[in-house]
């Protein structure tokens, strides 16, 4: 199970939880439970598991198995939009552990501590569902959903639909002008090109998306040239990220871009086939013979596959593919990667299968989430339905 959990392969991890739970102490049961519960969206069953190791094991579990049991109960907190807690839980994580982690993630670490200190005293987002459920979204010149938002009743906007972001992020002039309320932070975000880029942090106070309205809503705000790409002649004024669209509960995206929002699924009975890591939404999928791990990320034109199916498949990869150079986009700039276009690609997602006319191949690129799928397969369905309460997505 440590293997599993080294691995996030939460999946099976779950199943060999569910046969080994009698045989294996409680607090080892409790320290999966809350590995999995958490991959899950089980978070408050996940702090539960937590707070009795704390209370009956505290001084039983090993210092390695605290850290990532505290970077659990932050991610926990910030799902519930509890920011005191998260901030908190990182405070305790660096106060006790900090002299066993590298450079590296005690920086990240920091840098997360700051962001949910700078928010301890905004209220909890909310959304209210109301009469209207759907919403037609818009393609811009990239190809990307962009879903309209009214702030406050008043001013209007169009955002990239981006469930590939891990926060909602809104250019200085936008969150100006759409009455954001501005909270001097300096937040380290890491942009396309590799180089750091500070941004603050924006409460949008009332924001209503088709039939939902939510307040509290925390956005980034970064520099406008950050999201400003003009070699591609292409601007972002603001992207919907992952704590808006978990918090739809179900959602339906149509070939023709109407949005379903509190869509519940029918069918008897649902399966969890993804799970989430931090603010991504991950999940397998079948690429020819092999198992991968992919995540969801509505906000990129094009699936990809990484620096480890490259690895695993090199010979097979290198003969039949051309070679190409790509410009990704993100905030601070376009990066340029090397890759082969790998052709005629079966890809299959749950009950969906598609065959993609090709899907780039990164020999360099590593993503802590895995391969990616994009819209160029989300678009070849009728619809894509998600229910993010019982972490299941379909293709039909």
């Amino acid at each position: 199970m440590n293997t599993l959990l080294a691995k996030r392969d939460f999946f099976a991890l779950k199943d060999q939880l569910s046969f080994s739970n009698k045989n294996i102490t409680t607090q080892d049961s409790l320290y999966f439970q809350a590995s999995v519960q958490n991959a899950f969206g089980q978070n408050e069953q996940s702090i539960a598991a937590i707070r009795q190791l704390g209370e009956h094991y505290a001084t039983q579990v090993e210092d390695d198995a605290w850290i990532n049991l505290l970077n659990i109960l932050a991610d926990n907190y910030a799902k519930m939009y509890d920011y005191k807690s998260t901030a908190a839980s990182y405070a305790i994580l660096l106060r006790r552990y900090g002299n066993k982690l590298n450079e590296t993630d005690v920086e990240s670490y920091d840098n997360d501590y700051t962001l949910y200190k700078a928010l301890e005293k905004v209220p909890a987002q909310t959304i209210i569902f109301q009469n209207s459920m759907s919403v037609q979204m818009r393609k811009d010149q990239q190809e990307l959903w962009n879903v309209p938002i009214l702030f406050n009743k008043k001013d209007s906007a169009h955002f990239v639909f981006d469930s590939g972001a891990g926060i909602s992020t809104i250019t200085n002039s936008a969150a100006r002008k759409l009455g954001l309320q501005i909270i001097p932070a300096n937040i380290k975000v890491n942009s396309a090109n590799d180089r750091q880029i500070v941004a603050q942090l924006g409460i949008a106070d009332e924001m209503q998306l088709g039939g939902a309205v939510l307040h509290h809503v925390v956005f980034l705000v970064m520099d406008d040239r950050m999201l400003d790409f003009p070699t591609i002649n292409y601007t972002i004024d603001g992207i919907i990220g992952f704590p808006v669209i978990n918090a739809l509960h179900n959602i339906t995206i149509s070939k023709n871009g109407v949005l379903k929002i509190n869509n519940t699924i029918k069918t008897q009975t649902i399966h969890s086939n993804f799970y989430y890591q931090g603010n991504a939404i991950r999940m397998h999928g079948i690429v020819g013979k092999d198992t991968l791990f992919f995540h969801l990320d509505t906000g990129a034109k094009q699936s990809e596959l990484n620096k480890e199916y490259y690895d695993a498949n090199k010979s097979y990869v290198r003969s039949i593919s051309e070679k190409k150079k790509y410009h990704l986009g993100g905030a601070g700039g376009v990066t340029s990667y090397k890759a082969f276009q790998l052709p005629n690609v079966s890809v299959q997602i749950g009950s969906g299968k598609k065959i993609l006319p090709y899907i780039p191949v990164y020999p360099t690129k590593v993503s802590p989430y895995g391969n990616a799928i994009g819209q160029d397969y989300i678009q070849l369905f009728d619809q894509m339905q998600i229910d993010f309460e019982n972490c299941y997505i379909n293709f039909r």
